[in-house]
């Protein structure tokens, strides 16, 4: 009998250690840290979501905004813009930080480019970083390749990004040759 409590209590010990590993291996690091965002960011109420649809969004969080990183999950990640306290979910997994926000202030680009980026356009000539910053990520990357499930490299190395007017329609195509926009297609 002594034999089976110790070997239960030993058990519930490992199995403690174990799920408090795991736990910490999910804990983020970025809760708390300040941060920019990478692109201009559409948001409707609250909610943003993973991919900028040129019909959703009530609000536009511009490129290179302040923010504070308040909550991480496989689900979202929970943020408030440092100027005006207000607070977003973007619905993505923790493990997408990287396609939206960055450490440092975003980078400069030329006047032209710039006001293009902050309109959110996107024309030729522009690269893929430039288009990335204006629009944000595209909803897919080739047909069936939602970009959802992709790496911001694995991104930004396909040659083709689907941008969608809203959850259902596609707006246009982005053609890239040697990583400078090449066509744009409008599919409505």
């Amino acid at each position: 009998m002594k034999k089976l409590i110790l070997t239960m209590l030993c058990l519930t010990f490992i199995a403690g250690i174990c799920v408090e590993s795991t736990f910490s291996v999910e804990k983020s690091s970025n809760v708390g840290k300040e941060a920019y965002t990478r692109t201009n960011l559409k948001a409707k109420g609250m909610a943003i979501y993973f991919h900028n649809m040129t019909k959703i969004g009530e609000k536009a969080i511009p490129i290179g905004t302040a923010v504070v990183i308040t909550a991480e999950s496989k689900k979202y990640i929970k943020f408030y813009v440092v100027n005006d306290g207000r607070q977003y979910k973007l619905n993505v997994p923790a493990s997408s930080y990287s396609k939206y926000f960055v450490e440092d202030s975003a980078p400069v680009v030329n006047r032209y480019k710039k006001d293009a980026i902050g309109d959110m356009r996107v024309s030729t000539g522009m690269t893929k970083q430039e288009v990335y910053m204006s629009r944000g990520c595209p909803a897919w990357i080739a047909l069936g390749k939602k970009s959802y499930f992709y790496t911001l490299d694995q991104i930004l190395d396909s040659d083709n990004w689907f941008y969608n007017k809203d959850k259902r329609k596609g707006e246009m195509v982005v053609h890239f040759e040697n990583g400078i926009v090449s066509q744009i297609k409008k599919l409505t």
